[in-house]
């Protein structure tokens, strides 16, 4: 099993080592001159085979009736790991490539298969400074197949799931959820899915625990869930409910 602090650690060696921090025993590569002189529908290829898969996390709030993304600014001496997928900086055919494929998500773009969106609560007005507030627009939830979304009780939401439930009515349902708890910071969990938080910088793990009595509050929690969203499928016909993963997963997020 591979702790959370053993996996972060390996992945910063592995990207000072791709940076030239660390020696690499791995050959290096001939340079490539012809990639132009491919066919165009090739290179399509080979760009959607470069394309990277991301675990995100956006943490939204409510303000004035609008759901959106808070960002706020890099802490000073902490990296920000907040930046779009390196093809779209490649050049120009790179980048109209990807902005065929991605679709915007407050202040950046997500890939509609390839990242998972970690949806989190976030109260605004106890954040110090204040973090910018970007209105999102257009349900891009309904256009994804999986999002994760934390069933932790909502800031400005007196009900259990009321947060969880005005998200999906705001944003669109996504095909399937998986349903997330801010996890202890134990070396015994296994680390599945890596990224970061788009509203902070930060490193975010997507993790995994599978035991029985995981298994057993997973039940119990999901009835919850989809009982909170079959009531709001009942007042507002058209509703669409999305299925909820049997899976309970934990987050770690972190500098």
């Amino acid at each position: 099993m591979l702790g959370v602090y053993n996996y972060l650690s390996t992945r910063l060696l592995r990207r000072e080592s791709s940076q030239g921090g660390v020696k690499s025993s791995q050959p290096e590569l001939a340079p490539f001159s012809l990639f132009s002189s491919l066919p165009p529908e090739l290179r399509r290829k080979i760009w959607h085979l470069a394309l990277p898969t991301r675990l995100i996390e956006a943490s939204l709030d409510f303000q004035n009736e609008q759901c959106g993304c808070c960002l706020s600014p890099p802490k000073t001496g902490k990296e920000d790991r907040r930046q779009l997928p390196v093809l779209f900086a490649v050049n120009v055919e790179s980048r109209e490539f990807c902005l065929e494929q991605y679709i915007p998500f407050a202040n950046t773009y997500i890939h509609p298969k390839l990242d998972l969106i970690y949806i989190s609560w976030l109260n605004a007005d106890l954040v110090t400074p204040r973090p910018k507030f970007y209105p999102i627009q257009d349900q891009p939830l309904r256009k994804l197949h999986t999002i994760a979304m934390t069933i932790q009780r909502g800031p400005r939401s007196p009900e259990r799931f009321g947060a969880f439930v005005s998200c999906l009515r705001c944003l669109g349902s996504p095909q399937e959820i998986q349903l997330c708890l801010v996890g202890p910071k134990l070396p015994s969990l296994f680390s599945t899915t890596a990224g970061f938080s788009i509203s902070n910088g930060n490193m975010v793990v997507l993790l995994d625990w599978a035991n029985k009595v995981e298994e057993n509050m997973s039940q119990e929690v999901r009835s919850h869930v989809m009982r909170a969203l079959e009531a709001e499928d009942a007042a507002a016909p058209g509703f669409s409910i999305p299925a909820i993963s049997k899976r309970l997963y934990y987050v770690f997020s972190g500098p």
